[in-house]
């Protein structure tokens, strides 16, 4: 009777186990592993940034007669909450071709490495909750003109995320 009871237990706890990899590559959910075509398993990170965000308070100003972008960028994790990661952000400003948003001509193009734990940090402001990063020798702010900024944050995880935000 002991050991009915002792298999019965181990099988409704077992059916609860069950952490196969999914084969072949497939999609992952955040927390799962994946099976790659090699054999090699994986883990997703469900933490991982899976979106970015340029904050409202991004803008163009000028600082002793130079013009720069305040740029205020937010990193999403896949349940929706922001989070901090290591990565490089490409910051590309480009023209805006009217209403619509189009992009025009690039006009520059910035590159900030946030790889380093402690330049990471220097970068993030708890009280907003993003990364602001002044992003110098911008074209001067032009009443008549409308800007398109593109940020493309790469994790040193190999994720590659890229927004639009009109100036």
């Amino acid at each position: 009777m002991i050991r009915c009871g002792f298999w019965c237990c181990a099988v409704v706890l077992a059916g609860g186990c069950a952490l196969a990899p999914k084969p072949g590559g497939a999609s992952a959910t955040p927390g799962a592993l994946l099976q790659a075509g090699s054999g090699r398993v994986e883990y997703v990170n469900p933490f991982e940034p899976q979106r970015v965000r340029v904050h409202g308070l991004t803008g163009l100003s000028v600082v002793n007669g130079e013009p720069r972008i305040d740029a205020h960028l937010e990193l999403f994790d896949a349940y929706g909450q922001p989070v901090k990661a290591l990565g490089t952000c490409v910051f590309q400003l480009y023209a805006s071709t009217g209403a619509s948003g189009d992009l025009g001509q690039q006009l520059r193009r910035w590159v900030v490495d946030l790889t380093d734990p402690a330049t990471n940090a220097a970068a993030y402001d708890r009280v907003t909750r993003t990364y602001r990063i002044a992003l110098t020798e911008a074209p001067p702010p032009e009443a008549t003109r409308g800007y398109v900024l593109e940020v493309q944050f790469q994790s040193i995880a190999g994720g590659s995320i890229t927004t639009r935000h009109k100036l």
